[in-house]
């Protein structure tokens, strides 16, 4: 088991600065302490090393009557190799980790933390909350991270042969397409493990071979399938849209990379309204990230 030390210094709006202690002292029942140490765990240290991870954000939140507050914050080093909080006995804390989030904002309590990432370079993980008493019968906390990101790329099925690519490069029809990726996410509510499902716009042109990637959080939790809609344009005028979405006929999971294929060059689909049964082909496959 992989742990880590943590010294807490100054104070920052940042997920990747450290904060000093909130609570204002440590003072518990008696003025009695209850001491907790947190580990990552092996696994988590083990994708960590393979991603290039060298630092991860702890949050721990006192737990009261009516929800939480923000009690410590630190930005911890994965190569160090312990970390133990001195607690005021007889309360009841949440904690969770995050590493590589873009920003974290309502951060002051647990329910509303939220993760953000950037939705052109991203991969987020997360240690789920988990909660503890400082009656001493907790001594440690693991904290397992997991990659809560996915990868999402649309790409012209004409890229998979080279008579497709000669067909995409001399088409005249439309020289831009616009793909609307529906049902992703670029924020992730801590609290519930939900993210905050959105639509995404990107341009492929013959410059990126008609080709547009995202990452977007997990959408499994939301139970909602991903979709796309697709506009062609030529000179900035619209040629043809979609008449209903393409499904994915999948939420997003995490840690995959999912890769979406549509012959748009099929004459059928550039020529002529479109509808439901003459919608271009989809085809998803799926792989790690």
């Amino acid at each position: 088991m992989l742990g880590f030390a943590v010294i807490l210094t100054g104070c920052s709006q940042g997920v990747d600065e450290a904060v000093a202690d909130l609570d204002g002292g440590n003072a518990g029942v008696g003025g009695q302490t209850s001491t907790v140490s947190m580990s990552l765990s092996r696994a988590s240290a083990y994708e960590f090393a393979s991603a290039g991870i060298e630092r991860f954000t702890v949050f721990i939140y006192k737990v009261e009557r009516r929800g939480t507050t923000l009690y410590k914050e630190a930005v911890v080093d994965v190569s160090n190799p312990v970390i133990e909080y001195e607690f005021p006995l007889g309360e009841t804390y949440q904690t969770f980790a995050v590493a590589n989030a873009s920003s974290i904002t309502d951060k002051e309590a647990c329910e509303t933390a939220m993760l953000h990432l950037d939705t052109s370079d991203g991969n987020v993980w997360l240690a789920s909350p988990v909660r503890f008493a400082t009656d001493k019968s907790v001594t440690s906390v693991s904290l397992e991270l997991r990659r809560v990101v996915s990868r999402i790329t649309f790409t012209a099925a004409e890229n998979d042969t080279p008579d497709g690519q000669a067909l995409l490069a001399s088409q005249t029809d439309f020289d831009r397409v616009d793909i609307t990726f529906k049902n992703v996410a670029s924020s992730y509510l801590v609290s519930k493990l939900q993210a905050q499902l959105t639509d995404i716009t990107l341009s492929a042109d013959a410059a990126s071979q008609y080709s547009a990637t995202l990452y977007t959080f997990e959408t499994r939790t939301a139970n909602v399938n991903g979709a796309l809609d697709l506009t062609y344009y030529k000179g900035g005028n619209v040629v043809n849209t979609s008449a209903s979405e393409l499904d994915v006929n999948t939420p997003y999971g995490s840690g995959s990379a999912y890769t979406l294929k549509v012959p748009v060059t099929d004459i059928n689909y550039v020529a002529d309204a479109w509808a439901r049964s003459g919608m271009p082909a989809l085809t998803v496959s799926i792989s790690d990230l």
